[in-house]
């Protein structure tokens, strides 16, 4: 899909990226660039929309004293 094909063309111009970083960057080595896919971002807006729907699920009501003298937990 459209982030391999993101993911290659980075890859593809590694090359002129690293020069660029090296013109810009102070460093004694510098690091070799290797772009992989990161799906963190989408990982996390599935848990907030999951933590979204959990907070519209109604609220049990509050215990009753009655109901821990019963037994009831």
């Amino acid at each position: 899909g459209h982030e391999e094909r993101v993911i290659a063309r980075l890859n593809g111009e590694r090359g002129s990226i690293q020069g660029r970083v090296m013109k810009r960057v102070v460093l004694k080595n510098t690091p070799v660039l290797r772009f992989v896919g990161d799906d963190s971002v989408v990982r996390g807006v599935d848990i907030v929309n999951l933590l979204d729907e959990v907070a519209e699920l109604p609220v049990a009501p509050p215990e009753e004293d009655g109901d821990k003298e019963a037994g009831y937990k």
